[in-house]
C-alpha cells in the first residue's frame, strides 16, 4: 500500500441546545486522513445495476442526481461515520462503506448540482 493520497472527512455537525431552549446546528469539523484510490468493486457496479433495473421497472431510482467517480481505501481507525468529503478539491458525498480487516472502503459520489 501508498498511501499516497489524502482526503478531507467532514464531520456531521451535532446539534445543541442553549440556555434558553432553542436548538442550534454545530460547526463541522474537518480533518485530513492518507488513502488509497482504487477500482470500482463489483458489490459497486452491482448496486448501479440494480438501480438501472428499477428505473426500467418504473420505480424510484434510489440515487438520482448523483454520480459515481471513486472508490478510497482508508484505516478503519481513520474513518468516523462522516457523510462527505474532499478529494482532489471536489466535494463528495460517502455512498456506502464497506469494513473488511482493518480497512474501510468508501465509495463516494459527487452530486450533479455541484458541478
Amino acid at each position: 500500500m501508498r498511501w499516497n493520497e489524502v482526503v478531507t472527512l467532514h464531520g456531521n455537525p451535532e446539534r445543541y441546545q442553549d440556555d434558553e431552549g432553542a436548538w442550534h446546528e454545530g460547526e463541522v469539523t474537518s480533518r485530513t486522513v492518507f488513502c488509497n484510490e482504487g477500482k470500482y468493486a463489483s458489490i459497486f457496479m452491482g448496486n448501479l445495476r440494480s438501480n438501472d433495473i428499477r428505473m426500467l421497472n418504473n420505480n424510484l431510482k434510489v440515487d438520482v442526481g448523483q454520480m459515481p467517480e471513486v472508490q478510497l481505501q482508508l484505516r478503519q481507525e481513520d474513518y468516523q461515520g462522516e457523510h462527505t468529503c474532499t478529494y482532489h478539491g471536489e466535494q463528495y458525498i460517502v455512498l456506502y462503506v464497506t469494513r473488511a480487516g482493518t480497512m474501510s472502503i468508501l465509495g463516494i459520489a459527487r452530486r450533479l448540482g455541484n458541478e
